[in-house]
Order: C-alpha cells, then structure tokens, then sequence
C-alpha cells in the first residue's frame, strides 16, 4: 500500500462511501470478501475514492487489494 499512498501527503477526511460482502471477485477463487470504498481528501489528490479489499480467513480479516482513483 505504501508505494500507492505515499505520494499522495496526508489524508485530512475520509469517509466511508460502500461496505459490500460477496463471495466472488474477478480473478479470485470464490470466497468471503468485504469491499470497502471510502471518500478520501489527501493533500495531493483532494479527491479521491480508495478502495480496500478485505478476504476473510480463518484467522481473520487480510487486506488482499488496496487502490485509488
């Protein structure tokens, strides 16, 4: 996530757009998964959505896609 976030300075907001559970995801096995899409103001990028993709396993919760736009 770093080499993504980074150049972007810090985040002053964000805020949470859409949580989606689904058992499938483009070029993944089928799964249990939780997407996360937040409204996010970096300062070099004022408007951006970041999208968090959680895989739920047996010992928890693991990031498996982290991107902005």
């Amino acid at each position: 996530m770093q080499p993504v976030r980074q150049p972007l300075g810090p985040a002053s907001s964000r805020t949470l757009q859409s949580a989606v559970q689904t058992k499938t995801l483009p070029g993944a096995p089928a799964g249990d998964y939780q997407v996360l899409q937040f409204q996010t103001c970096f300062a070099d990028k004022p408007n951006a959505v970041k999208t968090i993709v959680f895989a739920h396993e047996q010992a928890g919760l693991r990031v498996i896609g982290y991107s902005l736009r």
